[in-house]
């Protein structure tokens, strides 16, 4: 389907795109400021949510026909090929498992003790991946991107 996208709607989604990334970087920057008992943990799950949205925009295969993928924004999809990180599926898996699905196997993550997050490292490739898909964008669609 993206191969289809005209430019008019490209530039549409590429708001929603900057929206993704924007929150993540938000609450990735409050995350670690703000008391528990005044909502660290809906900081923690928002940013969450942003974090597997923009995991699945720059290394994900687009599961349904409407899914937006960095590849869609190059006249060539094959220019936007980022090496996936070696956690980016158990990353995917726990957010799916712990946030985005109310499932048994929360349970078995919390007696291994696995119901913490280590995002330090996987927020800094986020950023790096976000200023490298802007960089390798051609002058007129990096506009795009506010």
């Amino acid at each position: 389907m993206a191969a289809l996208m005209d430019q008019t709607t490209l530039k549409a989604v590429a708001r929603d795109v900057s929206y993704e990334v924007n929150r993540l970087f938000e609450a990735a920057a409050l995350w670690p400021h703000v008391p528990e008992d005044k909502g660290r943990r809906l900081i923690l799950e928002a940013l969450l949510l942003h974090f597997r949205n923009v995991l699945d925009f720059f290394f994900g295969a687009a599961k349904n026909a409407d899914d937006v993928h960095a590849s869609h924004f190059f006249d060539d999809v094959s220019e936007w090929k980022p090496a996936k990180p070696a956690w980016l599926e158990e990353y995917r898996r726990r957010c799916n498992k712990l946030l985005a699905h109310l499932t048994y196997s929360r349970v078995e993550y919390d007696r291994r003790g696995e119901m913490s997050w280590k995002l330090d490292d996987k927020l800094v490739l986020v950023r790096e991946t976000w200023y490298a898909f802007l960089n390798a964008l051609p002058q007129e669609r990096r506009q795009w991107f506010p």
